[in-house]
């Protein structure tokens, strides 16, 4: 049961993740927003991630 099974529907909400993922692809939008965000910034040093570019 479940090999070789598919759904032929598909939900709209789905849909405007796949829309972001792809313009993130092609010009880095999404990365380019969220790293001007301080608030992102901030909770992600808090949340203990370093490096990259957050820096040190």
């Amino acid at each position: 049961p479940g090999v070789g099974w598919f759904d032929t529907d598909y939900l709209g909400i789905d849909q405007g993740p796949i829309i972001a993922m792809i313009e993130n692809y092609r010009s880095d939008l999404i990365w380019k927003t969220m790293r001007k965000n301080p608030y992102i910034e901030a909770g992600l040093k808090k949340a203990g991630f370093t490096g990259g570019w957050l820096g040190n």
